[in-house]
């Protein structure tokens, strides 16, 4: 009996992980597809320049271009306004204690204030954000361009200056709206 019992929850958690794994292959497949778009034209260079061109007007600079590999990487920064609201809330509420702290031990402790205050700000200020694209352009067939575009976000902590904190992005994420690759991908065929 006890045989058979484990037989049987072998063979659910197989069925279970082979099920899992279908699905994870599944997204990346419709990622890949939403990244991917093909051109009916045999040029990849005009393709690149096109691409290029397009990063330039959505305001990326261009950092790395080879043309042999058919490799373009840009980046674009800009200040964005993002706060955790659980830091808010936990800075704020270190503020009030320093501050009731403060008042009941008539003003002797009011240095301890600064720090609780400064993270409460800092927290409200506009981060900066680092969107970072690389574009692969290669040949698809003898009439066809294959153009796969990625883009992914970073939002840095020390977007102020502040000593406290250090260079590092709070957080990363790749972008996957179709909406932002359909929008690419039809400014490069105005292009071409």
């Amino acid at each position: 009996m006890k045989k058979l019992l484990s037989i049987i929850l072998i063979l659910v958690f197989s069925l279970l992980s082979c099920e899992c794994a279908f699905a994870k292959k599944k997204t990346v497949e419709y990622k890949r597809e939403m990244q991917t778009q093909i051109f009916d034209t045999p040029d990849t260079t005009r393709v690149m320049l096109a691409a290029v061109h397009t990063l330039q007007d959505s305001g990326f600079v261009v950092e790395d271009i080879d043309f042999n590999l058919g490799f373009i990487r840009a980046k674009k920064t800009f200040k964005e306004k993002f706060s955790n609201k659980k830091r808010v809330l936990g800075w704020s509420t270190a503020v009030a204690v320093t501050g009731a702290y403060t008042a009941l031990s008539y003003g002797t402790s009011v240095g301890q204030m600064i720090n609780p205050t400064r993270r409460v700000l800092y927290e409200l200020r506009d981060k900066t954000v680092e969107v970072n694209s690389n574009v692969l352009v290669e040949t698809y067939d003898e009439n066809q361009t294959k153009v796969r575009f990625v883009f992914v976000e970073k939002v840095f902590q020390n977007a102020d200056g502040f000593s406290f904190t250090t260079q590092a992005p709070i957080k990363i994420l790749r972008i996957n709206k179709p909406a932002v690759y359909n929008e690419f991908f039809a400014q490069i065929e105005e292009k071409l």
